[in-house]
C-alpha cells in the first residue's frame, strides 16, 4: 500500500550543539527539515520521532497518504494527533486530509511540569495556517494566561 513516511537521523553532537535532520519521503519526492540547539547536557540527547513528526504532520495531510513512523510514540499523543487532524481537515477540506498513522505504539512517558512547552503547538499550527493560506474563517491566536492560547474568530 502507498504511504508517506517520517523517520530522523542520527544527531550529530559537538560540543553542546545537537545538529538534527529528519525526512517525510512519499511517491519517490522528500522533504527535510534541520534543527539546530544547545543542550546543557548533548550526550544524553535521546531523538524521539515527536518533533519531526509535529513538522512533517500538515504537509502529510496536504499529501493525503497514510503516514508511516518507524519509531513509536505514545498512545495519548497518538490520540491527540488523530483528534488535531479532524480539526485542521475542517478547515479545510479541500487541501487537507485526516491520515492515518501506523506505527508502533510505546507505553506512556511520565507527565512533565505543567509550565513546561505550553503553546508550542499553537505556535507551530499558526505558522502552517499562514504557510497554507488557508481559505476557511480566519482565526487569530488570544492570549488568556489561565488557559493558554485560545483560538477565536476574527
Amino acid at each position: 500500500m502507498e504511504h508517506s513516511t517520517v523517520r530522523y537521523q542520527s544527531p550529530k553532537i559537538h560540543g553542546d550543539t545537537i545538529h538534527w535532520s529528519g525526512e517525510l519521503t512519499w511517491r519517490g519526492n522528500a522533504a527535510s527539515i534541520d534543527f539546530v540547539f544547545t543542550c546543557p547536557e548533548a550526550r544524553s540527547f535521546v531523538p524521539r520521532i515527536r518533533p519531526i513528526l509535529l513538522a512533517f504532520l500538515l504537509p502529510a495531510m496536504r499529501i493525503g497518504l497514510p503516514l508511516r513512523l518507524e519509531d513509536p510514540i505514545d498512545q495519548t499523543t497518538f490520540d491527540n494527533l488523530m483528534e488535531w487532524q479532524c480539526a485542521m481537515a475542517c478547515w479545510s477540506p479541500q487541501k487537507l486530509k485526516v491520515v492515518p498513522i501506523r506505527c508502533p505504539i510505546e507505553p506512556e512517558p511520565a507527565k512533565p511540569d505543567a509550565a513546561s512547552g505550553r503553546g508550542a503547538l499553537a505556535a507551530f499550527q499558526a505558522e502552517w495556517i499562514v504557510a497554507l493560506q488557508l481559505t476557511a474563517t480566519p482565526l487569530r491566536l488570544m492570549p488568556d494566561s489561565s488557559a493558554g492560547p485560545v483560538w477565536e474568530p476574527d
